[in-house]
């Protein structure tokens, strides 16, 4: 009896120890990211031309952050007003994201996840239009002025590309965070970078951007996007009536494949997808970074969705309908018959 009487005193004052070790620990990392928050916000101030110590003053702290946002100040008084306080912090965050050149996205992760937000703000490399529409670049503690009356903010991404209105017309320029240099050309539509940043414009045209602000046109008839995998960047282009797939490796554009269907490309899980133009059908390849691997032929279209294919086949021009089949290496599973374009 006295034994069992020990034991059950031991065993609990075990749970009692280990629920205290997990309960300290849960407190220790929740500090942790209230710290990290803290920083971030107020490098994030520092960055907009604000104290950083108006971080730890509430509601003065809620005043700067609609000053950072170019919103008027009764924004304020929203926070404190039950559900309209949702839609003003939001509202808040996504103004502040603008403002530092980054997307509606990222103000709502802002919002939601501030612990991943403000770090990337506070610590990156990202750049503030002030109330004078003056851009600004942070590195290493110290604060440059990069050019004034800018209008919008296109990409931070190793460079900053941003536009500015002048004689009535959008002008873009492109800066290292120290020299800027207008880049001529009418519209962007996307930029990615790999070994140097590579924009393309809307007209179609490629263009290799290097560390020294060099700008170098590289093709023309590139359509659709610039397509990541595997830390090297694809685009279809046309050439000869057809659109084949282009692989940009040392600034110049390889050739992997002919006939591509365009807006075909999906990168998917670390694999890229795309159909090939066969008769009135397609056929679905994969690419390894090598090799073209022919997965399936005689399709209409193809979906990735949870990590699943679907294949849309026997598309009807008339009534708009297919049969949708589950991808498998041995044999297609039939789901539905007359079914309608995923989209």
């Amino acid at each position: 009896m006295g034994e069992y009487g020990d034991l059950s005193y031991t065993t609990t004052s075990s749970s009692s120890d280990i629920a205290s070790f997990f309960g300290g620990g849960l407190l220790i990392v929740m500090l942790v990211i209230s710290l990290v928050i803290l920083i971030s916000i107020w490098k994030t101030f520092k960055k907009a031309g604000q104290p950083g110590w108006a971080t730890l003053i509430p509601i003065y702290n809620t005043y700067v952050l609609t000053q950072i946002a170019k919103l008027p100040a009764y924004y304020i008084l929203l926070t404190f007003i039950p559900v309209v306080s949702i839609y003003a912090m939001f509202k808040i965050n996504i103004e502040i994201a603008h403002n530092f050149g980054k997307s509606t996205g990222f103000g709502i992760i802002l919002s939601l996840f501030s612990w991943i937000g403000y770090p990337i703000l506070g610590f990156g490399n990202a750049t503030y239009i002030d109330n004078e529409n003056n851009l600004h670049f942070y590195q290493d503690k110290k604060e440059h002025q990069i050019d004034e009356n800018v209008h919008n903010i296109i990409s931070t991404s190793n460079y900053i590309i941003y536009t500015k209105i002048e004689n009535n017309d959008i002008k873009y320029y492109i800066s290292n965070g120290q020299e800027k240099k207008l880049f001529e050309i009418k519209s962007l539509n996307t930029c990615l970078t790999s070994s140097n940043m590579y924009c393309l414009t809307s007209d179609g045209i490629l263009y290799s951007i290097d560390n020294n602000l060099k700008i170098n046109k590289l093709a023309d008839k590139i359509y659709d996007d610039i397509y990541k995998y595997n830390s090297e960047l694809y685009v279809i282009g046309m050439k000869d009536n057809q659109n084949n797939l282009y692989k940009i490796k040392n600034d110049n554009i390889e050739e992997v494949d002919s006939n591509i269907a365009s807006s075909s490309i999906k990168v998917v899980n670390d694999k890229l997808f795309y159909l090939k133009a066969k008769d009135k059908n397609y056929d679905l390849y994969r690419y390894d970074g090598q090799k073209s691997i022919l997965l399936r032929e005689k399709i209409n279209k193809f979906y990735i969705i949870d990590k699943n294919i679907y294949l849309l086949k026997d598309y009807n021009e008339e009534d708009l309908t297919g049969s949708l089949y589950l991808y498998n290496e041995k044999e297609d599973k039939l789901l539905i018959n007359k079914v309608t374009d995923l989209k």
